[in-house]
Formats: structure tokens, C-alpha cells, sequence
């Protein structure tokens, strides 16, 4: 006679899978083997316990980017490089955040963990492992990439960066093959020759930096080296396999990426979660994340989506994530900074591959009589001619063309990551190729500024808002102009995308700024705001007003 299950224990197991019950799920998602029943009982208590605590706990009002940041500087500040409370220092995983940090403008994070990593570099210009006892070519590689993308920001570093891809370019002939030194740790011996391509986007990086062809040199040898191998079966865990993937489309070579994470593509659960290793139970975050920025650069749109879904859907709420999930009942696990740092990462790939895509569909103009055009020429109309004014997220220019034909006597800048967008910009706009959290823009160097629909896609919204503030004037104008959250629910966006209440843009420009406040505009054909767009306006405050606030 069957075993009658309470329908407590049935009703939630409904997954994409039709009306099939999620015991027949699971055993898709567990490589063919159904979990024993006390196990599954287990596991759907879980499950119901989180439904209802999801509803119960306190709700930030903070996106999970900024959560997983705000995170990040807490963990570092008390615990410095160690991957989890209590563990030992990891310049590998210091460099991973420094580059991490460098792309979302956390330039305090970035600058201290630069620092450390360069008072702990060896004298052959190596990076030692946890325990400072033996060199590591991986920590090396992934420090040099994070001072490489720290330059642009601080130039103290270069020699150091530089020392570290002279040691990694030293260790390779001309045949590709890998001569460690005898101090060499352990990890690159467990993982064997193939973990040797995770040091490829290092070198690339150094290459394209410096102009330097005796990185590329080294870096294609090493890869023709691997070429000339066997392929090599999943064996390591999903963020070394995901490493070496991501060396091999540094080099180009996107055939061997496809290769490598054939098996794990294929492994993808309904959920979209990947098992750590073939035939196991666990989920890796960290893998998990890293496989997702890679699914994003090979066109895999729709697995990285539900894979960082996913990953969000398990994020504490205080921003960390845990490094490993598996079905039943497990003790408490501290959160992981390679997890956290991972995720980020992943969820910035996403948001630059989207905007890649939906490029050719976005607004290329806007009516004159637009309200939030108008809100922007209002403003402009007081500034005296020859004012330097930025629009930042410009896009196409689509405000840029109409505003350089009514105030010439105003210089315009145009900024946008899109190089794309940035080209249809008009002959008299400098254009400029730089995001939010990293404008390309000495402090304080132009007379306005404004954003249009811009903030609401940046990661981190309050640094976007700092660093608009950080390159006006003293006395200069800010405006911004973005989406009510009153109205987030009656529309289709995009996961990341935040949309705004009057108070929060509000309170982070008074940081800097005073005579802030916040109307509504108008947009498209109609002459009356309806109160889905909102527009703040400040002045920046003098440098002076500025520390006595602080």
C-alpha cells in the first residue's frame, strides 16, 4: 500500500514541471537518484519554514546588489582576506575583491586591499598562499587582475602589478608549459595542468594594458599547450572549472570554454542550480556565479538568468551568502566572501550583457515638449554661457541633441559605458566612455549635471548618486530624474532595476548638497505629471559645508 504523504508535504512540490510532484523533480535534479522519504520530509519542512520566513523577516529596502557590497566592506574590515570567519588570509581571494570593488567604485575597499596585497608580495614578485609559506602562481594571477583593474583608479600600484605578471610570464616557456618553483603551493599540484589556463586573463589583461605582446606570448603558448591535451573530464569543483573556462575566452578560444562547461551546462537543474561536481548533491555559490558570468559571455542568457536568480533567492539578509547549499537538514554555515564576491560579479556581467542586447530597441529621441526634457532645460537656462555640463547615462543622446541645439554656448559632455551609443552622440558633445559608479571626471568639474532614467541602473545607487555629486562644482546643479516606486508593480522590469520613494535620492544628496527637493514631471505626450517619474533637484554645497556636515 502506498505511503499516504500529508498535503502539507505534497502541495509545495510543484515545480516547472507541469503538476509533477517535486519528489519526481528531484530525482532529475539528484542525477537519477530519489532522495529516501525522511530526507524529502525533511527538506519540505525547509522549504515551507522559508516560504512563510520569507514574509516574516525584515525587508531591506536595499537591492541584493548593495546588500552583498555593504557586505563585502563589513567582512573585510573585521576579517581582512579570510574567505569566512576565522580562516586564514587569502591574497587570491583580496585580489578577487579588489577588482570586485574597483567595478562598483568602492574605491576605500579597493585602495586598502591593495595596500595589504602589495606589503605581503614576495620579493620575486609572487603572492604567497593562505599560510605565507609557499608561492602561488593562482593567488598571483588573481592579484595582478585586481591591481590591473585598480589602475585606472590609483597609480601607486603599477610596479607591483607589474612584478606580478613578470612572475607569472616567467614561469612559462615557449612551449607552454608551466616550471613552478619549488616553493610552489598546493592547490595548482592537486589541480593539475589544466587549472594552469585560470592564469590566462591575467596575462591578457597585462597585455592589452602595457601593450606588452610578451604576456600574450606567454598566455598563447600556455594555451596551445592545453589545446594539445585531452579534455579533461569534470573532476574539480565548478569554480576551478569555471576558472580555466574563463581563461580560455581570454585567449578567444570560445570552442574550449564550450567544452569545458559542456557537462555542467548539461547538469542545470530545473531551479536553475548546477551540482558542485558530477554526480554530487551540493551547490557551489561561488561556482554557481561564476558559471553564470560565463554563461552570459557565451549567449547563454536564459541559464545565467535563472542561475543568479537562483543565488538571489538564497541570499542572507544582511547581504551574505553561504558557500555551499544541499537538500536536507544542515547545521548553520558562516557566509562566504567567494561566494559574495562571485555573485557581484555575476550580476555585473548581466547587466552589461543586457543593455548589449536591447541596445538596437532603445528610445533613439524624445518629443521637445517631453517634461523630463523640459525639467532639464529649465535648469540649464540658468547657467551662464561657456558652463560645462554632463549628462551621464546618456545613451544615444537622445536629451543631448535637443539641449545642444537650445543652449549653444553651453559645453556638453556625454557619458555612457556603450561605445556603441556613444557614437551617435552629436559632433559638438565630447563623448565619454565611463559608468556611474566610476565616472570618467575629475571632482568637481562641471558647472551641472544631470541623469535621466539612468540611476535606477546603476548597482549601487547610492554610490551613483555620490559620484554625480562628487563631479559638480561647489554651487553647481544637480538634477535627477528617475521612477517612482509607487508604481514598480504596474510595470515590466528588469530584476536589478530600482525604482525610488521621494525621500531616498533625496537624503543621499543632502550628504553633499542643500536646497534639495523633488517635484514631479511629465513625460512623453501628456502635460500633467502622472506621478510615475520623479525629478530631484540640489545644489552643491561648497567644499567648506561639506566637512562640517561630516
Amino acid at each position: 500500500m502506498p505511503t499516504m504523504y500529508p498535503h502539507w508535504l505534497r502541495r509545495p512540490w510543484r515545480t516547472q514541471m507541469g503538476h509533477a510532484p517535486r519528489a519526481a523533480a528531484q530525482v532529475l535534479e539528484h542525477g537519477g537518484e530519489s532522495l529516501p522519504f525522511w530526507p524529502r520530509l525533511v527538506d519540505a519542512a525547509q522549504r515551507r519554514a522559508r516560504h512563510y520566513a520569507q514574509f516574516a523577516r525584515p525587508q531591506s529596502p536595499d537591492s541584493s546588489t548593495e546588500r552583498a557590497l555593504d557586505w563585502l566592506e563589513r567582512h573585510v574590515a573585521q576579517y581582512g582576506s579570510a574567505a569566512t570567519p576565522g580562516g586564514a588570509p587569502c591574497s587570491g581571494l583580496a585580489g578577487a575583491i579588489l577588482a570586485t570593488a574597483s567595478r562598483f567604485g568602492r574605491e576605500a575597499l579597493a585602495a586598502r586591499l591593495a595596500d595589504w596585497l602589495m606589503d605581503i608580495q614576495l620579493a620575486d614578485g609572487s603572492l604567497p598562499d593562505g599560510n605565507r609559506q609557499a608561492t602561488s602562481l593562482w593567488n598571483t594571477a588573481l592579484a595582478a587582475q585586481g591591481w590591473l583593474a585598480h589602475l585606472p583608479s590609483d597609480r601607486r600600484h603599477t610596479f607591483a602589478a607589474r612584478r606580478a605578471c613578470d612572475f607569472l610570464a616567467d614561469h612559462i616557456d615557449y612551449h607552454g608549459r608551466i616550471h613552478a618553483p619549488q616553493s610552489h603551493a598546493s592547490l595548482e599540484r592537486w589541480a593539475g595542468a589544466a587549472m594552469h589556463l585560470a592564469y590566462l586573463p591575467a596575462l591578457v589583461a597585462a597585455a592589452e594594458h602595457w601593450q606588452a605582446p610578451e604576456y600574450m606570448q606567454a598566455a598563447r603558448s600556455l594555451l596551445s599547450a592545453h589545446q594539445r591535451q585531452a579534455r579533461v573530464a569534470w573532476g574539480a569543483p565548478l569554480r576551478m572549472l569555471a576558472a580555466q573556462a574563463e581563461g580560455a575566452l581570454a585567449c578567444g578560444d570560445e570552442q574550449l570554454a564550450r567544452d569545458l562547461l559542456r557537462l555542467p551546462t548539461a547538469s542545470q537543474r530545473p531551479t536553475g542550480a548546477v551540482p558542485d561536481r558530477l554526480g554530487s548533491r551540493e551547490v557551489s555559490l561561488a561556482g554557481l556565479a561564476r558559471l553564470a558570468t560565463l554563461w552570459l559571455r557565451l549567449g547563454e542568457t536564459d541559464r545565467a538568468h535563472r542561475a543568479i536568480g537562483w543565488i538571489s533567492r538564497h541570499q542572507q539578509v544582511d547581504g551574505g551568502l553561504i558557500a555551499r547549499r544541499a537538500p536536507g537538514w544542515r547545521r548553520a554555515e558562516p557566509a562566504s566572501a567567494w561566494a559574495v564576491t562571485c555573485y557581484l560579479d555575476a550580476v555585473h556581467a548581466q547587466v552589461e550583457t543586457c543593455f548589449e542586447c536591447v541596445t538596437p530597441d532603445l528610445p533613439q529621441a524624445i518629443d521637445p515638449a517631453d517634461g523630463r526634457l523640459r525639467a532639464v532645460a529649465a535648469l540649464l537656462a540658468t547657467l551662464p554661457a561657456g558652463s560645462r555640463v554632463a549628462d551621464v547615462g546618456c545613451g544615444s543622446g537622445r536629451y543631448l541633441h535637443w539641449l545642444a541645439r537650445w543652449f549653444p554656448n553651453l559645453r556638453f559632455t556625454g557619458i555612457d559605458p556603450s561605445h556603441r551609443l556613444l557614437a551617435s552622440l552629436p559632433k559638438e558633445v565630447e563623448a565619454r566612455a565611463g559608468g556611474l559608479l566610476r565616472i570618467p571626471a575629475e571632482a568637481g568639474e562641471f558647472d551641472a549635471v544631470f541623469s535621466v532614467e539612468a540611476v535606477e541602473h546603476a548597482l549601487d545607487a547610492r554610490r551613483a548618486v555620490a559620484e554625480l555629486v562628487r563631479v559638480t562644482r561647489p554651487g553647481g546643479r544637480i538634477i535627477v530624474i528617475d521612477k517612482n516606486r509607487a508604481f514598480r508593480a504596474l510595470s515590466h522590469h528588469q530584476p536589478w532595476e530600482r525604482w525610488f520613494d521621494r525621500a531616498e535620492p533625496a537624503q543621499w544628496l543632502a550628504a553633499g548638497c542643500d536646497q534639495v527637493h523633488c517635484i514631479e514631471v511629465a513625460h512623453g505626450a501628456s502635460c500633467q505629471p502622472s506621478g510615475l517619474f520623479l525629478a530631484w533637484l540640489a545644489q552643491r554645497c561648497d567644499a567648506v559645508a561639506v566637512r562640517r556636515a561630516a
